[in-house]
């Protein structure tokens, strides 16, 4: 497993927010936290049955659990986005930053994340 590249297709263009909390996180305490469960042999790759899918619902950052329980307040930020529609929102890696996606807008108006963003981080 990792040795092998395939190139696939792009997906759809969405638009995007990243957020980064203004205190560190300690990659190295996370995965202290989460003990021997990250990967299994045989697990069929969530990213892929995504990528064959389309279903959001299937992206989920195993990490989130450990860093919710050190840093509460990047759960408070993930339900805020899930909230106002992010079609995806989640923390990046061990928590360093933040990420939501949301359906396309057409109307020319901002996304609600742009203008909930502003709320929430200040």
């Amino acid at each position: 497993m990792g040795e092998r590249l395939t190139r696939l297709p792009d997906l759809a263009p969405l638009p995007c927010l990243f957020v980064f909390p203004p205190f560190p996180i300690r990659t190295a305490a996370i995965y202290a936290g989460l003990g021997p469960t990250l990967t299994s042999e045989g697990k069929i790759s969530k990213i892929m049955r995504f990528l064959e899918s389309g279903d959001f619902g299937l992206l989920e950052n195993d990490l989130e659990r450990v860093i919710f329980r050190a840093h509460p307040e990047l759960e408070r930020w993930k339900t805020f986005f899930r909230e106002r529609g992010a079609l995806v929102a989640q923390v990046s890696g061990s928590g360093s930053a933040g990420g939501a996606e949301e359906a396309p807008r057409h109307d020319g108006r901002p996304s609600r994340g742009d203008a909930a963003a502003g709320g929430l981080l200040g």
